[in-house]
């Protein structure tokens, strides 16, 4: 269980890192999402496979549902979205971010 929160810890700062590399209006964020998807759970998989073995099929879906409501949570409205990533934004001093990048900043983390 302590295992378990710790991933996902890691994953919302994975995340959040993705998130501030978005440049998409408020109406397209549901679509990049979905695009980004396929990223979020390669990342799960490589994170998975080097240290989080014990970690299985349902929870990685139930990490990825969860990631997935917390983001549209943010976006829900759009003030508290664009204050939460200048929030993030300030504690990183990030402007832009790439995969490659993410990956960079995570290993310094953690």
């Amino acid at each position: 269980m302590h295992r378990t929160k710790i991933f996902v810890l890691k994953i919302t700062i994975i995340y959040q890192l993705l998130l501030l590399k978005m440049k998409k209006s408020f109406l397209q964020v549901n679509f990049w999402i979905k695009k980004q998807l396929i990223y979020f759970k390669r990342d799960i998989k490589c994170l998975m496979q080097k240290k989080f073995r014990q970690i299985t099929k349902l929870q990685e879906s139930q990490i990825i549902h969860q990631k997935l409501v917390f983001i549209r949570k943010e976006f829900k409205y759009q003030y508290h979205a664009q204050y939460q990533l200048q929030k993030i934004k300030q504690i990183y001093s990030i402007t832009q971010i790439t995969r490659s990048t993410s990956k960079k900043v995570y290993k310094q983390l953690y």
